[in-house]
């Protein structure tokens, strides 16, 4: 709800797989929380319960970001209209949220003959809000080391093409200093610039995209690369020039941030490495490949 209503556009992977992780905590919490004798048993509300605390503390981090009183449903909020509201929708929130990632968790649960069963039948009277342990962790293991092609294929597409773009011009440059007369101290300003900006882009990008959302990042950012490549064989100086690479550096700047952010949200720890292989691949990939296709390009076609 938090991410909503700061106009992020989460996407149901992601959503899915933030609930995996809450999911994790509860069973690395949950020795804690039962007796002996439950501790094998994993309940539909165990997680509700562990969803709904999770959130108000979520909520609460929220209010006390805003200097607002804190949510507490063990004191005079529950006076409150609007407290008392807000507790019912977050209660609300993590009943629904409980349900949908359990009943995904018994979709890829492993079925466990019943003890008391005389002709192995399997048991699965009490699957509806109950797992064992054993059940709960291998169902959750399964399903967080997926990784969510649909999403990180895109991003390595996205990030072949920007590491090509920026390795296409490298073979020219020298050809373009030496055409406008530039000084070396000119030309290692242009080189440095493009470095520069993505350094200085970074932070930037990374509070922007936690703003708006990493969409609009991942769509403007690849506007910036191919504005910026374009203007350099436009560009008159070493002004400009060094302007376009600012400009490709600031894109790459955002795209990466947009993509590094996206993979997260669609990976857990147990998928993470194996999701950002793809794409950090594709960028090397790219920047390998980038210079070949320049070369090519510039001996069939000439430097502009």
């Amino acid at each position: 709800s938090s991410n909503h209503d700061n106009g992020k556009e989460h996407d149901s992977a992601a959503i899915t797989t933030s609930k995996l992780k809450a999911a994790q905590h509860l069973l690395q919490n949950q020795h804690q929380q039962h007796d002996v004798h439950t501790r094998n048993i994993m309940h539909l509300q165990d997680l509700d319960a562990y969803l709904f605390d999770h959130y108000k503390h979520i909520e609460n981090q929220w209010r006390e970001k805003n200097q607002l009183e804190p949510l507490d449903d063990r004191n005079q909020h529950w006076n409150d209209e609007k407290a008392r509201e807000r507790i019912d929708q977050i209660q609300q929130f993590a009943k629904s949220d409980a349900s949908s990632v359990f009943q995904l968790l018994l979709k890829n649960a492993p079925l466990q003959a019943d003890k008391n069963s005389t002709d192995g039948k399997t048991d699965t009277h009490h699957h509806a809000t109950t797992l064992t342990k054993h059940q709960f962790q291998t169902s959750l293991t399964a399903l967080s080391t997926r990784i969510h092609y649909p999403t990180i294929l895109p991003l390595a597409a996205s990030m072949l093409l920007v590491g090509s773009s920026v390795g296409v011009i490298s073979p020219v440059m020298p050809f373009v200093a030496e055409n406008l007369n530039l000084s070396s101290t000119q030309y290692g300003i242009v080189v440095s610039s493009f470095a520069l900006m993505k350094m200085m882009g970074n932070v930037p990008s990374a509070i922007l995209v936690e703003r708006h959302g990493r969409k609009p990042y991942l769509v403007h950012s690849l506007f910036l690369v191919g504005a910026g490549v374009a203007g350099i064989g436009l560009s008159q100086d070493w002004m400009q020039l060094s302007l376009c690479r600012m400009t490709i550096g600031l894109g790459v700047a955002a795209l990466t941030t947009a993509s590094t952010l996206t993979v997260a949200d669609v990976s857990t720890p147990l998928s993470r490495a194996s999701a950002f292989s793809p794409v950090m691949s594709a960028f090397a990939a790219g920047t390998a490949l980038g210079p070949a296709l320049g070369g090519i390009l510039c001996d069939e076609w000439g430097i502009r």
